[in-house]
């Protein structure tokens, strides 16, 4: 119970990283009407965009972590709607 806490409350995994990756998810769910090359085209401009915004809009630093954890979050969900979903009909 106490690594369920700790999980949720970003001491295991970072809360913004999880974020990133459900943010990863939702955009390679919208886009899941589109043929995979084209949801991972999108999914790689909007984790990859993301950081230059971060680096040359909010004069922050560009981080390959985040970047990383957008695009494996939208993996999954190519892999769920793809690829599991229509396994189980």
């Amino acid at each position: 119970m106490k690594w369920i806490k700790a999980f949720f409350y970003g001491e295991i995994i970072p809360f913004d990283k999880m974020l990133h990756f459900f943010v990863g998810f939702f955009i390679s769910t919208v886009c899941s009407f589109l043929s995979i090359e084209i949801n991972l085209i999108i999914l790689t401009i909007f984790s990859i965009g993301k950081e230059y915004y971060d680096q040359y809009i909010k004069k922050t630093h560009f981080d390959i972590q985040d970047a990383l954890a957008t695009f494996l979050g939208g993996i999954a969900a190519i892999l769920v709607l793809y690829f599991l979903i229509p396994y189980l009909k």
